[in-house]
């Protein structure tokens, strides 16, 4: 499920068999590594149109990869990123 607020993505929520990877900065915005998340149900919330929060539940299994381990080409299981076909907005939906 996703909600949006004033046209703009305020949170989403995933159940059943949710992954994610993402990129881990320390406060100095230098890159730390890669987590990849696989758990049962995920929620995000969303501000200004960026992240804000990701949170897990239910049977959580997360790895946190060091940047000098981190496989350029990793991604999620089956996921075939097509930019040129995503919708752009939500009347596209």
């Amino acid at each position: 499920e996703v909600f949006f607020v004033d046209g703009a993505i305020d949170s989403m929520s995933v159940a059943g068999n949710a992954e994610s990877v993402y990129f881990m900065l320390d406060e100095e915005n230098a890159y730390i590594g890669m987590n990849k998340s696989v758990c049962s149900e995920m929620s995000f919330t969303f501000e200004e149109s960026g992240l804000k929060d990701i949170y897990f539940y239910v049977d959580v299994n997360s790895n946190l990869i060091p940047m000098k381990d981190v496989n350029p080409s990793e991604t999620l299981d089956g996921f075939n990123w097509q930019p040129k076909i995503r919708p752009k907005d939500k009347e596209e939906l």
